[in-house]
Parts: C-alpha cells; structure tokens; sequence
C-alpha cells in the first residue's frame, strides 16, 4: 500500500490599501517592541505563565 501525497503551493500578491498598510506597519511595530522587550529582560528561558503574565502587566502599561 503506497501513500500517494501531493503538497501544492500557492503564491498570492496582495495589495493592501492605504490604511491597511499603516494598521499593518503598526501591528509589526507592536510584536516587534514586545519581541525584543522579552529578548532583552532575559524571558528566554521562562514558563509560558510568567510571560503571559508580563504580557497582561505591559498591555495595561503602554498601548500597542
């Protein structure tokens, strides 16, 4: 019995407008802060609960 498996690809082009491109740099913006705040304060090597919690205390601290 052989499995018979197909992977396809497919490739889109999209065109964001003005506005979507903005909230989309914003957004980036946003994981790229939090991403390096946890690089930077030595989060590495913490449990799934401390950085949620960390997460939750940054939201009510600064608006993303």
């Amino acid at each position: 019995m052989s499995l018979n498996l197909h992977q396809r690809n497919y490739k889109f082009r999209l065109y964001p407008s003005a506005l979507q491109e903005q909230q989309l740099a914003e957004t980036l913006d946003g994981c790229r802060w939090v991403y390096n705040y946890f690089l930077d304060n030595g989060f590495t090597s913490e449990s799934e609960y401390d950085m949620n919690y960390a997460l939750t205390e940054l939201k009510e601290q600064h608006l993303f």
